[in-house]
């Protein structure tokens, strides 16, 4: 009766458009639901990238100068249109319930894949003074969303030791170097010989990512995998981050 009465006065709207739906554990109009950004086509074999020009081994330039510390990333979204959107308003304006329609789309990806499942589950963490400007951690919520759906536990295996200015404010090269020894692995994290997957909420340079997961490696991880709600291709990346830190300022 309760939940009959809060759906009557707050009723689940969908993520993209906030047209109401009826079904909130999967919020998403049936207008929306076959037009937003998915990212499929053409896409790096390793980090999900969308790729613009194919070569013979299916691999972004990123990932064809260096070997990563993940196996494989698996992400349902493009970054763009309805889809920054959505995830802006998440992300910036408190709109938590988006989580689980999201980690619907990231767990899509991961069941299409027939990806290896997990023995648990952990996130990319904020510094305490940003978790408390913001309320929340966005990236906890998919992490806590997919681990509910998926049966999996979720662990808190890193901490960010230095409060560093958002890397959407930070140019494409210089990302690397702000992420350089800005996590590290907490000393009760119970991953040792485990198949980690590691949730964030956009999958841009894969700096960060890289940083968790090396890190997530080190601490005895026998194999890692990753999983983000969207991606932002090469060629958005500099508009993505404009937006992000117009959304930031306000």
């Amino acid at each position: 009766m309760l939940r009959w009465l809060w759906r009557l006065i707050f009723p689940p709207k969908c993520i993209f458009c906030d047209k109401i739906v009826e079904n909130d554990r999967f919020a998403v109009c049936e207008n929306c639901l076959p037009n937003i950004a998915y990212n499929r086509g053409n896409r790096c074999k390793v980090c999900g990238m969308p790729l613009d020009v194919v070569y013979g081994d299916m691999l972004c330039a990123n990932c064809r100068r260096m070997r990563h510390s993940f196996q494989k990333a698996y992400i349902p979204l493009v970054y763009k249109d309805k889809v920054r959107e959505s995830i802006l308003g998440f992300k910036f304006k408190g709109r938590r319930a988006r989580a689980v329609t999201l980690a619907a789309f990231m767990l899509m990806a991961i069941r299409e894949a027939a990806a290896p499942w997990p023995d648990c589950i952990t996130y990319v963490p904020l510094h305490p003074f940003r978790l408390g400007t913001r309320g929340y951690n966005q990236s906890q919520l998919l992490a806590e969303a997919l681990g509910g759906m998926m049966h999996v536990p979720v662990i808190s295996a890193l901490r960010k030791t230095k409060h560093t200015k958002p890397l959407s404010r930070q140019k494409r090269v210089d990302r690397k170097k702000a992420v350089k020894d800005v996590f590290a692995l907490r000393k009760n994290a119970d991953i040792q010989g485990k198949r980690v997957l590691l949730v964030d909420d956009i999958f841009t340079t894969g700096s960060t990512i890289e940083a968790c997961s090396r890190l997530i490696k080190k601490g005895g991880a026998r194999e890692i995998y990753v999983t983000t709600a969207a991606v932002t291709p090469p060629f958005r990346a500099n508009n993505a981050a404009q937006m992000e830190e117009r959304i930031c300022n306000h």
